[in-house]
């Protein structure tokens, strides 16, 4: 999967866990005895949607379509479909109920999912900030090397230093 079609993926879980978001709003102005559980879960909707945004902001990145954790989140029936999945079963029952629709228990649940899928989301950015860090590392590597070979500004300033003597 491309990174455009990862962060479409991550946009549509961000767009169903903040109507999720806004609904337990709602609850927690109408419902006084569920306060408490309301106000996790809204907590824990805006942290999800914070790694979510971290992960799409990754997906839109130049050649993302490079990172083998992002096409793994987004390949389907994987984590970022699971996770719009329940998130989109969660905003249903809230929806469908005038009333706080989940006991204390349920919402137990539904935030050990939710935080399981942050603790997902966040491995699979640091993974990939680790690929990229190896990157550099590789590059930096086969710079030294060069480096022992020639004088430092040819390498570094090679061009530079030619094109302003040509300028010159």
């Amino acid at each position: 999967m491309d990174g455009l079609s990862a962060a479409a993926s991550v946009i549509a879980a961000i767009q169903v866990s903040s109507q999720v978001f806004d609904l337990c709003r709602t609850y927690y102005l109408e419902v006084k005895d569920a306060r408490t559980d309301i106000q996790r879960l809204r907590d824990e909707m805006t942290a999800l949607q914070d790694v979510l945004t971290s992960v799409a902001d990754l997906a839109n990145a130049p050649s993302s379509d490079k990172l083998s954790v992002l096409r793994l989140l987004s390949k389907p029936y994987g984590p970022l479909q699971d996770c719009r999945a329940e998130l989109e079963r969660l905003l249903a029952n809230l929806e469908e109920s005038r009333e706080w629709p989940f006991s204390r228990q349920d919402v137990g649940k539904v935030i050990t999912a939710i935080e399981r899928y942050k603790a997902m989301f966040g491995i699979a950015l640091t993974v990939d900030q680790t690929y990229v860090e190896f990157s550099l590392l590789q590059w930096w590597s086969r710079i030294r090397f060069e480096q022992s070979k020639q004088p430092t500004c040819e390498i570094i300033f090679g061009d530079v230093i030619q094109s302003f003597l040509e300028f010159a």
